[in-house]
């Protein structure tokens, strides 16, 4: 019998990664609910469920400083914005689409160019 270490990984809902990542901040789920501007039993709801609303997922990154895209995949950023000079040095990678893709986003930018 061959045993294999190390090759499954779980899966881990979005609601608990914003449960983590206001843990780490230290807060509890009253304060969260204070800065996203909804009630504790909104709160609690939303990180126990598996897909919470974007728009949720985006207030906790704001408030957690955790990144976005770790909270909604579980993967960790990757360098897709940052790239490296020949010096060493960082500069931000252009995005090739001018308009952003997500609707509450290119809602947003219209605004502020308004």
């Amino acid at each position: 019998m061959t045993i294999t270490h190390g090759t499954r990984i779980p899966t881990i809902r979005t609601g608990l990664r914003l449960q983590v990542a206001r843990e780490e901040l230290g807060i509890t789920q009253a304060q969260m609910a204070q800065h996203v501007g909804c009630s504790m039993r909104s709160i609690t709801r939303y990180e126990g469920m598996a897909s919470p609303p974007r728009a949720i997922v985006m207030a906790y990154s704001l408030a957690t400083d955790v990144s976005l895209e770790w909270l909604e995949t579980g993967a960790l950023p990757g360098p897709r914005f940052v790239a490296e000079t020949d010096e060493g040095g960082l500069y931000a990678r252009r995005d090739s689409n001018p308009q952003p893709s997500d609707p509450y986003l290119r809602r947003a930018a219209l605004a502020l160019a308004a």
